[in-house]
């Protein structure tokens, strides 16, 4: 039983009148699981599929402060935020998840480029297992990358942005909201 990371993607929408909402830019597919098996309690019809899969603790650390104390931690947990949208509010149980905060896609640019920059530092982060290994900027990089696809597919859609847009310094209309499983 390990740790897992769940994902959710926010796009900020501007209206007619000048205002902005936020909407779930998620991608999802149907739950065989309900199909197969009738006889258990029946789950949700559709499953968000995670634009990133993997399980890496020293990248958790780094997010979330998750599974590892990393000195790198990119910030403080911020909860879900105030204006999240419905559809993720409502995936998120405080029951069964934990450590949720969000970044915008600016933050999580600037980061990589800030530890870019320091490239005198070792990234090596103590584990809460019996094994200490370290961690590279290329974790973060690929997982930058995975959300860097997914605003591109999302922003370009409707057309409502140049490519450009949301890989330069106004990336906040694009954010990751993520907490975690046990």
């Amino acid at each position: 039983m390990g740790c897992d990371i769940h994902i959710h993607t926010e796009k900020r929408v501007i209206r007619a009148d000048g205002s902005y909402i936020w909407v779930n830019t998620d991608n999802f597919q149907f739950n065989e699981y309900n199909v197969l098996y009738p006889e258990y309690e029946p789950e949700d019809d559709y499953l968000v599929k995670y634009i990133y899969n993997g399980r890496n603790y020293h990248l958790f650390g780094i997010l979330a402060g998750v599974r590892t104390s990393s000195p790198f931690q990119i910030s403080p947990q911020k909860g879900l935020p105030e204006d999240v949208t419905d559809l993720t509010a409502k995936r998120f149980n405080p029951d069964n998840f934990h450590s949720a905060t969000w970044f915008t896609l600016k933050e999580l640019i600037n980061y990589y480029h800030r530890m870019k920059k320091n490239s005198n530092i070792i990234w090596k982060a103590g584990s809460t297992y019996d094994y200490d290994e370290p961690f590279y900027l290329g974790d973060f990089k690929y997982f930058l990358k995975c959300v860097k696809r997914k605003a591109l597919e999302d922003l370009d859609k409707y057309k409502l942005y140049p490519k450009d847009y949301i890989l330069d310094n106004r990336g906040e209309d694009y954010r990751i909201i993520i907490w975690f499983d046990s």
